[in-house]
């Protein structure tokens, strides 16, 4: 009988040109395809979708060893001690390695000793990480997990709404120090910038009419007027514009010699949770979503 995986290996060992085209696509270079006049092959990604979930189910492709996967702690709904499966970055960056056959141990840490451990080998894996150029020194980045976007929370009785910078023009806008708040929004000198001691404080002096608007993550917000700021849920809003979108992302260090075989394992099982609903749902549980 035709072994369908072993034909699957062989035909991308050396694939012809078109081949390796739409494999591009099914993992997720579908535009620049189309412009080509490769709409008509889509059938081909949902053949190859489910002979790459064959693939990574096969014990015999399947990897032994256990990834310790180090993540952010006190980060939610992103990643936290207290959070379902310890938060959206941990569980789904578990799922997609459970998914390729890997078995996984995740550690939460301060951000600096995340950093440290990955560097270092101490951790194979790094998640809820921002896509950072200067890391490619020590990590291989997988594709997207999620998308962080930079909001504001204002009264629910503002009309408020953000489409661009001029729009905060004379409005007291909260901010927590140390934040990555995008260049363009800390150098415009027709915003009063207001540096509180944490979001939810911010938060809460959106409420008490102390400010105008405070600007942070759109998941960390929506997670703590859920949790510690249930109470206000009432009376604030997040905004439907963001000032910034980052892209969130796992990393495998570089330490290990199958690095790039783990990202492109891992990538492989982040697209058929993609097609199959699992990230989506994964999102929806953790609040990124409604």
């Amino acid at each position: 009988m035709w072994n369908i995986d072993l034909a699957f290996q062989k035909a991308f060992r050396e694939p012809p040109r078109k081949v390796r085209r739409l494999f591009f696509y099914c993992l997720g270079g579908g535009g620049a395809m189309e412009k080509n006049g490769f709409h008509r092959w889509r059938w081909i990604r949902d053949i190859l979708t489910v002979l790459l979930l064959s693939l990574l189910s096969k014990g015999s492709l399947a990897a032994s060893d256990v990834l310790v996967v180090a993540s952010l702690e006190h980060y939610p709904p992103y990643s936290d001690h207290d959070l379902k499966e310890q938060g959206f970055c941990p569980d789904v960056t578990k799922t997609a390695l459970e998914r390729a056959g890997y078995k996984v141990e995740i550690q939460l840490m301060d951000w600096r000793k995340v950093l440290e451990s990955v560097s270092s080998g101490e951790a194979d894996v790094i998640t809820c990480s921002w896509y950072v150029p200067s890391r490619e020194s020590f990590l291989i980045f997988t594709r997207l997990l999620h998308a962080n976007r930079l909001v504001f929370a204002v009264a629910k009785t503002d009309s408020f709404e953000y489409t661009r910078l001029e729009d905060l023009k004379g409005k007291k806008v909260g901010v927590v120090a140390g934040y990555g708040y995008p260049p363009d929004f800390l150098d415009a000198p027709y915003i009063q910038r207001v540096v509180g001691p944490s979001v939810e404080d911010n938060i809460r002096a959106v409420a008490t009419g102390g400010l105008d608007a405070t600007l942070d993550d759109e998941g960390l917000m929506r997670s703590q007027l859920r949790r510690s700021l249930s109470a206000l849920a009432g009376d604030i809003r997040l905004t439907r514009g963001a000032i910034h979108e980052t892209p969130l992302v796992a990393g495998v260090s570089r330490h290990r010699a199958d690095a790039a075989e783990i990202v492109e394992r891992f990538n492989a099982a982040l697209v058929v949770m993609a097609g199959d609903g699992t990230l989506k749902d994964l999102r929806r549980r953790h609040d990124l979503i409604e």
